[in-house]
């Protein structure tokens, strides 16, 4: 075939190599099987979910993994969802949740724990959901994952979603609107007031359409406030309000909009 020259950053280079060729330090499956074989691993849970006693390098290697294929494979979240038998790992590429190597069932409090652990949530509490942040370098830049846990039958469920600033510092016109469609959207958005109600399925671009329309007023001669559950990003320039209602007064939606 015919080769033709091309420039690329290491940091591309890289990713592409870990994408496509891989190796055995970065495969999942050889990371399960490492620790199958690791019969004398303190960190085998107890009921499915003990606490983790010891952060064993393994269980570090398998979630590091698992985040990094996650984000090289431009993942939008990653579903961790405890079975009868296992642990169901999915990544959801292009709004299609496409499964993995399940997680052995004896590792998933480990598992779980140290996700837990990044997220700065409160390990001991497994009745109640917890949302927390992580960020991890990952192919030479820093990537931001907002994680939910929830409880459920067979233990907690933890779904992280990757959060991508490049994805939503685009222009409005890479949004890939018909000229028609893009003049209605930038008149709507340039009034003085109104509600611009903006609905999607999970991954259909609402995040990114709103902070497009938002990178579009931001002037310095217009102030902009924005009501948020939770902030994904920061943008300078921009009073970004966090909606807390686990304060007292609770800070909700209604409360920002009346300040």
């Amino acid at each position: 075939c015919e080769l033709q020259p091309c420039l690329a950053s290491s940091t591309k280079v890289r990713s592409f190599i870990k994408k496509y060729v891989g190796g055995r330090e970065l495969s999942i499956d050889n990371a399960v099987e490492d620790l199958e074989r690791r019969t004398s691993m303190d960190v085998e849970a107890q009921a499915g979910e003990g606490e983790l006693t010891e952060e064993s390098a393994t269980i570090i290697r398998l979630v590091t993994m698992i985040l990094s294929e996650a984000v090289n494979t431009r993942a939008s979240d990653v579903h961790v969802e405890p079975m009868s038998n296992r642990v169901r790992l999915r990544y959801r590429i292009d709004g299609v949740c496409i499964e993995r190597q399940p997680i052995p069932k004896r590792m998933q409090g480990s598992v779980i724990n140290r996700l837990k652990l990044l997220a700065n949530m409160d390990l001991a509490e497994k009745r109640l959901p917890q949302d927390g942040r992580i960020r991890l370098p990952i192919s030479g830049q820093d990537i931001d994952f907002r994680v939910s846990v929830l409880p459920s039958y067979h233990g907690q469920s933890v779904v992280l979603r990757i959060l991508r600033p490049e994805s939503v510092r685009m222009g409005i016109a890479a949004l890939g609107f018909e000229q028609e469609d893009l003049d209605s959207f930038l008149r709507i958005i340039r009034r003085p007031n109104g509600i611009f109600l903006v609905t999607g399925p999970t991954g259909s671009g609402k995040t990114t359409t709103l902070y497009a329309a938002v990178n579009e007023l931001n002037r310095p001669d217009q102030k902009i406030i924005t009501a948020e559950d939770p902030v994904e990003y920061n943008f300078p320039g921009i009073n970004q309000v966090q909606v807390n209602e686990q304060m007292t007064p609770p800070l909700t939606f209604a409360a920002i909009l009346r300040s």
